[in-house]
């Protein structure tokens, strides 16, 4: 199983849900550190993630740390809206060429509120379309050839010029579950990436991808948050003081979400809005209380956390990020406590 962690361009909280962010700022030296740390415990990357919410833009925030650091990839999440993806092709290839086998792409559909901070309004059938545009370019781009255009709905493109395509493919993690993101994965895509989900919605979801051929040969990646402990009591009260202060207005925020009507609920929601949060076995949906994104946790000793991903694997996830509060502290420990257990278990 090949393990990421997570780099945070905010401060590196203890505790979520807090208004502002108490923790460490996200400075240049601070984040160098925290894939040091991820290099030495065994993970192949860092996901880097891309709202406009963050304290540092993705991109810079990569090129800079990439330049301080030795081995581990950085998974660049980036949003459709954000870059016109022929600009966006000419920084990758640059980043390719610099630090070859050290970049992925996250490309993410979705941007919540913050398409309307650049002037874009798309609906969802939109966003699919400016999507499989974005994909087009991008890749036509990097590896088309000296020049490429191009005509289509929401990008225009002539004679756009690559003095040098890269040699190398960069990995790309898509997700979605619709016909048009499946045709995506299908055609781009090297990883599908999905929140983590108890193990038989995983097993499902699994089952659902390979029943596709086109997807036959595409890894599995699962987002999930890790608290681990050298006793279960620990784990379960690291887990209460990671939610032990959500400020109201943030409680009120997520309360609210969770009220919208059922069918736009995610799965993932669904869970975080339940009145019993341990959703399985060491699998805790606490987190989605506090914050968006990925909702679960797994909750415990290095024993029970290595088997619930021993689970997670044997059901045909090979891939992992992972993470904890705070990242740079709970990396460590993730060398410390369970690195050996995952060693002596074959996952590592």
């Amino acid at each position: 199983m090949e393990f990421h962690w997570f780099l945070p361009l905010s401060p590196d909280v203890e505790q979520i849900g807090l208004w502002p962010e108490e923790g460490p700022e996200p400075t240049l030296p601070y984040l160098t550190e925290i894939v040091t740390e991820a290099e030495a415990a065994g993970c192949a990357g860092l996901l880097v993630p891309a709202t406009f919410r963050n304290h540092h833009d993705a991109l810079i925030a990569t090129a800079a740390v990439l330049a301080r650091t030795e081995r581990a990839a950085l998974l660049v999440a980036v949003r459709p809206f954000q870059f016109h993806p022929a600009q966006f092709a000419k920084m990758t290839a640059t980043l390719l060429s610099w630090f070859p086998g050290r970049l992925r792409l996250n490309v993410v559909g979705a941007g919540g509120d913050e398409p309307a901070m650049l002037g874009v309004g798309d609906d969802r059938e939109a966003r699919q379309r400016r999507m499989a545009e974005w994909m087009e370019v991008f890749t036509g781009v990097l590896y088309g050839g000296r020049t490429f255009s191009y005509a289509g709905e929401f990008y225009q493109v002539t004679d756009f010029l690559m003095v040098e395509s890269p040699t190398e493919r960069v990995p790309i993690y898509l997700s979605g579950s619709s016909a048009v993101a499946r045709a995506l994965l299908a055609r781009y895509g090297t990883h599908y990436l999905m929140y983590g989900l108890p193990p038989d919605a995983a097993a499902a979801e699994v089952t659902r991808l390979r029943a596709v051929p086109d997807l036959s040969a595409v890894r599995i990646c699962m987002r999930l948050h890790l608290i681990v402990r050298r006793t279960s009591a620990e784990a379960w009260a690291a887990a209460d003081h990671l939610v032990s202060r959500v400020d109201p207005r943030v409680a009120a925020i997520m309360r609210n979400e969770r009220h919208e009507a059922e069918s736009k609920l995610s799965t993932v929601h669904k869970l975080a809005s339940s009145d019993e949060l341990v959703v399985a076995p060491n699998l805790w949906a606490g987190v989605g209380t506090a914050r968006r994104g990925a909702a679960l946790a797994l909750v415990g000793t290095p024993d029970e956390v290595t088997a619930r991903l021993v689970e997670y694997h044997d059901l045909g996830v090979d891939s992992v990020i992972v993470s904890g509060y705070p990242k740079l502290r709970e990396v460590a420990r993730f060398r410390e406590l369970l690195l050996p257990r995952l060693r002596e278990a074959g996952l590592a």
